[in-house]
């Protein structure tokens, strides 16, 4: 099954039921961050959105038993 990506802002999209909000470059921090939600739970930051929505993927894979903590690394 594929999952679309949709974009709600300028900084933020849905992918399945999780929002990625984007933090773009600044002085502080030159690297643009995608910090993945779940209602209020925070699932941790990413380098791209592809590794945000791989990264969403595998946790549903992870709750159906599907695959091992090493098939992320693949």
């Amino acid at each position: 099954m594929t999952h679309t990506l949709i974009t709600l802002s300028r900084h933020s999209h849905q992918y399945r039921e999780f929002i990625i909000i984007r933090h773009p470059k600044t002085a502080v921090n030159p690297i643009v961050h995608y910090h993945l939600w779940l209602d209020n739970n925070s699932f941790g930051k990413v380098d791209t959105l592809e590794q945000a929505t791989s990264y969403i993927d595998w946790l549903h894979k992870m709750k159906e038993g599907e695959c091992s903590s090493h098939d992320l690394h693949q």
